[in-house]
């Protein structure tokens, strides 16, 4: 298998295929870190000419004029280890799926720890995640019993959060709500 290994400053996109870009995001660690986005480039034919009869678009192209609009979608996001500073980013917000660790949520932990996301911090945030579709969750402190995990998910965050939660249990069973 052939690959390639680049390096992205914030600010840059790298094109993989045709029609999608990898963009990366600021993260905050202990070092310097980010996270990427996969953003999809669309071509949407434009509202005011929606309902058109096939041989008018036609006519329209044949014309000149351009029907159509683009749009970028974020596919998905990857944070890494972070904290929840990441938020702040459209890419993150707009997200269809978001990858997002969430190491840490004891009651009595201090945050931030270690620049790692505590479940409060995804709490406090909840309106952050309105336009994600799926937010999958991983690199849970092994402290933390899958129980225990998706117990307290349960318990923390509505119905409307919960819809859109997967958990990753790093080798344990993974969990939908």
């Amino acid at each position: 298998m052939d690959y390639n290994i680049n390096t992205f400053l914030m600010g840059q996109e790298e094109p993989i295929g045709e029609d999608r870009v990898v963009r990366p995001f600021r993260t905050i660690h202990s070092i310097y870190s980010q996270g990427y986005a996969v953003c999809a480039k669309t071509k949407l034919i434009k509202p005011k000419y929606k309902n058109l009869k096939p041989e008018i678009i036609e006519r329209l192209q044949g014309n000149g004029t351009d029907i159509y609009s683009s749009e970028e979608i974020v596919e998905f996001a990857f944070t890494g280890d972070t904290a929840i500073g990441f938020i702040k980013s459209e890419l993150v917000r707009k997200a269809k799926i978001l990858f997002m660790e969430l190491t840490f949520m004891g009651p009595n932990e201090p945050r931030p720890i270690n620049n790692h996301i505590h479940l409060d911090d995804v709490y406090d945030n909840m309106d952050a995640f309105e336009q994600n579709d799926l937010l999958v969750f991983y690199h849970f402190a092994r402290r933390y019993s899958t129980s225990l995990i998706v117990n307290t998910i349960q318990e923390k965050f509505p119905q409307k959060l919960r819809n859109k939660i997967f958990l990753a249990l790093d080798g344990r069973d993974s969990h939908c709500f």
